[in-house]
């Protein structure tokens, strides 16, 4: 301290010994953010796998050319946290997914609009009967799960361990969701799902 002010040297010292002794009292926490670190690895590598089989079957559309990096950003951000789970502070993951999420958010307006106008037009009510519905649903997933990998690391760091073990139930559950719909949209005979491999 000098003359009466605190300097961010002090700070920074008082905070890391205030963590330590945390983590010193505290074993349970300890384990308890170890398991939901594993499950965030496990979780990003099914959502890897998702993503790579929805770039892989786009090599069919009209148009790959942008469906194909759509679901490969995300495949490769994925992995990037896999490898290293503090990739998500890392600059180059931050302008990825910041392009990637910008991208996204207009196609989600423009599909959006697109399909508003033809449920208009010809009454659809299930979106996922259009492929342009698909597409925006394609599009939500992908700019969903971006985002939760943006906050995560805040998520982490500031959640009680009760609060972080809910969250990562929830996440599990979330990241299971799309390959077990696609599963059984391919495994069943649904209509909305006759053009989708």
């Amino acid at each position: 301290m000098h003359g009466g002010r605190i300097t961010c040297h002090e700070t920074m010292r008082k905070s890391q010994s205030t963590i330590t002794s945390y983590l010193d009292d505290a074993p349970v926490a300890r384990e308890v953010i170890s398991k939901q670190s594993w499950l965030w690895t496990g979780i990003n590598v099914v959502m890897a796998i998702f993503f790579a089989l929805a770039a892989f079957v786009q090599i069919n559309d009209p148009d790959p050319y942008i469906w194909i990096p759509i679901y490969l950003i995300p495949c490769l951000l994925c992995c990037a946290i896999v490898w290293s789970r503090d990739a998500v502070d890392q600059l180059y993951w931050r302008v990825t997914a910041a392009v990637h999420m910008g991208f996204s958010i207009l196609g989600i307006v423009i599909l959006t609009f697109h399909v508003g106008g033809l449920h208009m037009k010809q009454g659809f009510f299930n979106p996922l009967g259009l492929e342009e519905g698909r597409e925006l649903f394609g599009l939500l997933i992908a700019l969903g799960w971006t985002l939760l990998c943006w906050f995560s690391g805040h998520i982490m760091t500031t959640c009680s361990a009760g609060k972080l073990s809910i969250l990562t139930g929830v996440t599990v559950l979330l990241g299971m969701l799309p390959l077990t719909m696609w599963g059984t949209c391919y495994q069943s005979n649904f209509k909305h799902c006759d053009d989708m491999l």
